[in-house]
């Protein structure tokens, strides 16, 4: 780590080697400068870098520097990952992650605290300041979050902005490219104003419209895929992705190291990293923390929980991304008996997260039947959970849009069985629930439906039996 650091400070004053030609620094600060460049850095070296570069910054253009730290609280951000992915840790992670630490600690603080030559420090990062630990001894930080109106439009563009930066590139000339570009990058409610990801929008526009994710990925989200793939969000992230909304208090003090445990942490985490966004957000009583209801901003965001919950459902199967897909397109393509004799094995394979208690049980069947196509057949179908039909609500509907592969849509019907009762028959109930309430009704209004397969199932723990027409 050290010596990577190292390796950029030296970047950064090649940068500024026109210094080393300024007339208003002496032969004793030119000196200095080229050990800069010349290396090795010494650990003195590194942590008062960035004051020294500052210092011959102020000599040559006489005024005071700006200076930005970005995403400064990345160290701690993985290590908090690493903590969700393990159990326990070793000593020498201990000592590593403590030696990082310190290391970025006195980097901090010689640049911001007693620095002569500083105008204004600049500091952008998920948690808060004072809770990070990187920044002891200093004070009188302002802060400013997303839930304040401050800086409010400055996080994004606005809707004017992206207007104008469609018109000039001629991309408005469709009027529904407004209106996808919306639900791709729009959403982020920032201080009571929506914005668009600056990031996104521009690089779609560089890409002549095309729309994609863009933003996703270009900084480290060890800690959110950590924290997304445990069993507890598992339920409530499934809402967020169908575009519901989740209650949490807002708190700009909180430890995400605490996440494992509590939940209002995780939702932190993704509220303060832009992975979720609050529809509403109202001052606590306590004048610190905010009562807010937060949904998942655009499409782009969603993807991320997407990919999440296949890899949630991967983990639970131990089966990889080729074998999962494969296992998904025996029912699309009609093969149910191939469908549920996979689904049996994988469930025989799988934790025992599925011997829970049978409301547990019921939830999560609810939600993992809904997982298992909506993550990976997103594209060409459409995945309704509880969708209201006929008369009465179907647990699953798969229909085929016009560009999935298979012209058949799938209406699958799930039922918890008590222990000891006759699965094949718990599930011929299911499939009979089907015929009595008509869940085909609306089906067969869908132009790209050449079949509808009925299936009901029947869970018992890790047991699965299933019927079909």
């Amino acid at each position: 780590m050290q010596e990577n650091i190292a390796d950029l400070l030296q970047e950064l004053y090649k940068t500024h080697r026109y210094l080393l030609e300024s007339s208003k620094l002496d032969e004793i600060d030119k000196d200095e400068f080229k050990k800069y460049i010349r290396g090795p850095l010494t650990n003195p070296m590194i942590l008062k870098a960035l004051k020294t570069l500052s210092y011959f910054l102020f000599k040559h253009f006489d005024q005071k520097v700006f200076i930005l730290i970005d995403e400064y609280d990345t160290p701690l951000n993985d290590w908090y990952a690493l903590q969700l992915a393990r159990d326990t840790l070793s000593v020498q992670e201990e000592t590593y992650f403590q030696d990082v630490l310190e290391l970025f600690k006195g980097i901090f603080g010689k640049t911001l605290k007693g620095n002569d030559y500083l105008e204004k420090g600049v500091v952008t990062g998920i948690l808060r300041v004072a809770k990070a630990s990187l920044f002891s001894g200093l004070n009188n930080f302002g802060e400013d979050s997303i839930l304040d109106k401050k800086y409010a439009k400055d996080f994004g563009f606005t809707e004017w902005e992206v207007n104008t930066l469609l018109h000039k590139s001629a991309l408005d000339k469709n009027p529904e490219t407004a209106q996808i570009l919306k639900s791709w990058y729009n959403g982020y409610n920032i201080g009571c104003i929506t914005i668009y990801n600056p990031w996104s929008i521009m690089n779609c526009l560089e890409n002549n419209g095309e729309f994609k994710a863009y933003w996703v990925g270009t900084a480290s989200t060890a800690l959110i895929e950590q924290a997304l793939v445990l069993d507890k969000f598992q339920e409530e992230m499934q809402n967020l992705i169908e575009g519901e909304s989740v209650d949490m208090i807002a708190d700009p003090k909180m430890v995400f190291a605490d996440i494992k445990s509590s939940p209002n942490a995780l939702y932190n985490l993704l509220l303060f990293s832009g992975y979720l966004t609050a529809i509403k957000a109202k001052l606590a009583m306590d004048g610190i923390t905010y009562l807010c209801s937060v949904k998942i901003p655009n499409y782009e965001v969603r993807g991320v929980f997407m990919t999440s919950l296949v890899h949630w459902i991967e983990n639970k199967f131990k089966t990889d991304a080729r074998d999962y897909k494969a296992f998904v397109t025996h029912l699309l393509k009609g093969d149910v008996l191939k469908f549920i004799e996979t689904l049996k094995s994988y469930l025989n394979a799988s934790a025992s997260y599925f011997d829970s208690g049978p409301k547990q049980a019921e939830r999560w069947y609810n939600g993992f039947m809904w997982g298992l196509f909506a993550g990976s057949v997103n594209e060409d179908y459409f995945v309704e959970k509880e969708r209201e039909t006929g008369l009465g609500r179907a647990d699953l509907l798969i229909i085929p849009k016009e560009t999935a592969p298979f012209p058949f849509s799938v209406i699958l019907e799930y039922k918890i069985a008590s222990k000891g009762e006759d699965l094949k028959r718990v599930a011929q109930s299911a499939l009979d629930q089907i015929e009595s309430k008509e869940y085909m009704s609306k089906i067969n209004a869908h132009p790209n439906v050449k079949k509808v397969i009925r299936v009901g199932l029947a869970f018992s723990g890790k047991d699965v039996e299933g019927v079909f027409k």
